[in-house]
């Protein structure tokens, strides 16, 4: 199941309607952040981005906040978060 800013077709797919969840607004907050310091969207732009993300209602728009952001972390810092599915190397 892909999250937010990990598939840009997946809020259209059928479930971009469906009310967003806790977990799914924390990981596209995740990777808010992650853009951020890697220096993709400057100051004013993560902050919209970010009320975007606590404002989004449904999946759909959620998705759309993160959509043109590399889905991709590092292997190393992707272990740690509570959820990956991979397994540890």
């Amino acid at each position: 199941m892909a999250g937010p800013g990990q598939e840009k077709a997946a809020g259209t797919a059928g479930g971009g309607g469906l009310p967003t969840s806790y977990d799914q607004r924390e990981q596209a907050i995740y990777v808010l952040r992650a853009a951020f310091v890697e220096g993709r969207p400057d100051k004013d732009e993560f902050d919209l981005r970010l009320g975007q993300a606590f404002a989004a209602r449904t999946y759909a728009e959620l998705v759309s906040v993160t959509a043109d952001l590399p889905a991709g972390l590092p292997q190393s810092r992707r272990r740690c978060l509570p959820w990956s599915r991979g397994s540890a190397d």
